[in-house]
């Protein structure tokens, strides 16, 4: 490597570093799993164990694995302005944000096979794309357990070509398998992605695998049996802690985002499955276009009534299904001829996400290191296609202009989201002191933040508030909070806030709420206490509540 280019290294590190070191702020916007995952960090580090301490008397946590609330209970330690300055664990997020673009190249060489200039372009795509910096700065578990899978592919693969089973690769799979799975039990998917790959996986022509199923089967059954395992201990340790354990199991066959309850879905289950995958291929097409290239809103506002503007747009749809079209022809040939492990992965998890009933690109950002490879792939395709009898040279230079207009539309993304992020882009207040580190809050956060911190204030003795995001409500006002039972059904409600002894209930157009009709239309039961905007706060009637 000349003097040159690894200067041009050190520079491009350093910027990106700057980058994300400008993106990690005090401010946080605390909606339902930051919350949760910032409360069940608080339980770990205040030596309550793993319990859901905005709830009273705090029962043992069920739903998310403990890997991602253990890390960020590691960053409570740190001094901060406030119990509500998120800043080292955001840094820790960001931190971890860069080693996955470490890990990104490395993948990309040794798994991938890709060149020194294809597998650098994949690692900083990766870092400074909109969605993953705007994760790198959030208190979620993607950005984590992308770069901790990123470290079980390459120990997998050293592990599949290692001649001996028992060996320190083995106790690294282990520890990695487990780690992926504590993080998000969606690792699934990568622990079977390294089971196909160890059974009948090719690997590039600098390496060799035992070719004998022989050989094959028992790794493939080590990294299996760890799975099930882990798998098998928090699932008894849930129906250990608690009668009524969360279990994402059901929700395949549930009706999707509109149903509340497992019991109200629909009678035909199968034609259900059937549409909503159908439905998951419409929206992660278009989330794949916007993950990768260009964003919804961007196109919406270049588009005009000048012809020349809508063919603009036209352009650049037409040009995003050509590559999204030989993206999906470089994943089937590595799938297929290859059968490499980034392809198993990238299938397992969109065979995953298809069928869940809910709808975010979070659920593919953990293989957009691998779509960033096969969009470089694709275009690398397009110039040999359209500029054959050029000099490879020139090719190669071109590939990098198009590959850098992207990254700048996804620079000028990542602030945008941040900036959104922040509440700056919507007019959003800073209802507090900016030392607080308490952040932009927009719209009904901003009233519902309102709302609580005048109930810390202002109630006391045995309250417990129903309301439909306690964990977010539970950080402002620390007053016991109760999550609403999932029913349309008002007479349920009623029956949990006799049997639960609520106090008072909260209001808001954040989730939906089977009370809003009655307190609408002046139930008896509710005094309305406080109100900003659309949230408001009610006292429940002591009659009521008999």
């Amino acid at each position: 490597m000349t003097r040159r280019n690894l200067a041009l290294i050190v520079l491009a590190c350093l910027l990106t570093i700057s980058f994300y070191v400008w993106g990690t702020g005090p401010s946080f916007v605390p909606t339902g799993d930051q919350a949760a995952f910032a409360l069940l960090a608080e339980s770990i580090h205040e030596g309550e164990g793993y319990r859901d301490i905005a709830r009273p008397n705090p029962p043992s946590h069920t739903k998310f694995p403990p890997g991602f609330p253990f890390l960020l209970s590691l960053a409570r330690t740190v001094p901060r302005n406030s119990p509500l300055d998120f800043s080292p664990e955001k840094g820790l997020i960001a931190f971890l944000g860069l080693l996955g673009g470490i890990l990104t190249y490395s993948v990309a060489r040794r798994v991938m096979g890709a060149s020194r200039t294809a597998a650098a372009t994949t690692a900083f795509l990766t870092v400074l794309n909109a969605r993953f910096f705007f994760l790198s700065h959030s208190m979620m578990s993607e950005v984590p357990f992308l770069t901790a899978s990123l470290g079980l592919f390459l120990i997998i693969r050293v592990f599949s070509l290692h001649p001996q089973i028992f060996s320190i690769h083995l106790v690294l799979v282990i520890r990695l398998v487990g780690l992926s799975l504590s993080l998000r039990l969606a690792s699934v998917a990568a622990c079977g992605a390294c089971v196909c790959y160890i059974l009948v996986g090719r690997p590039q022509a600098s390496a060799r695998l035992s070719s004998t199923l022989l050989h094959r089967f028992p790794k493939a059954l080590l990294v299996l049996g760890v799975t099930a395992i882990l798998l098998f201990l928090w699932v008894i340790r849930n129906q250990s802690v608690s009668e009524q354990s969360f279990d994402y199991l059901p929700q395949f066959f549930s009706a999707g985002e509109k149903s509340l309850t497992i019991s109200e879905q629909e009678a035909d289950q199968g034609t259900n499955l059937i549409a909503r995958t159908w439905d998951g291929l419409s929206f992660y097409a278009k989330e794949t276009r916007n993950l990768l290239f260009l964003e919804e809103e961007l196109l919406h506002k270049i588009q005009g009534e000048a012809w020349w503007r809508k063919a603009a747009v036209l352009a650049a749809r037409c040009f995003f299904v050509l590559l999204f079209g030989l993206c999906l022809l470089v994943f089937l040939h590595r799938l297929i001829a290859r059968r490499s492990l980034d392809a198993f992965y990238v299938l397992l998890t969109m065979l995953m996400v298809l069928v869940w009933p809910w709808r975010t690109f979070r659920l593919i950002l953990p293989i957009l290191p691998f779509l960033i490879y096969y969009t470089i792939t694709a275009l690398n395709v397009i110039s040999s296609l359209l500029l054959g009898k050029v000099s490879v040279a020139v090719r190669n230079a071109l590939v990098i202009v198009v590959v850098s207009t992207i990254f700048a539309i996804n620079a000028a993304g990542s602030y945008v989201l941040v900036q959104e992020g922040n509440g700056r882009a919507y007019g959003g207040q800073n209802i507090l002191s900016p030392r607080t580190g308490l952040g932009f809050y927009r719209g009904d956060y901003l009233d519902m933040a309102k709302v609580a911190l005048e109930a810390g204030k202002s109630l006391k003795g045995e309250t417990r508030i129903l309301c439909g995001k306690p964990d977010v409500l539970y950080l402002w006002c620390r007053l016991p909070c109760v999550p609403f039972v999932p029913t349309t059904d008002a007479s349920k409600v009623l029956d949990q806030i006799k049997r639960h002894k609520i106090t008072h209930v909260l209001v808001d157009p954040l989730k939906p709420n089977p009370l809003r009709e009655s307190i609408k239309n002046g139930a008896k039961e509710f005094r309305e206490i406080i109100r900003y905007g659309r949230t408001a706060l009610y006292e429940v009637q002591p009659e009521s509540s008999e």
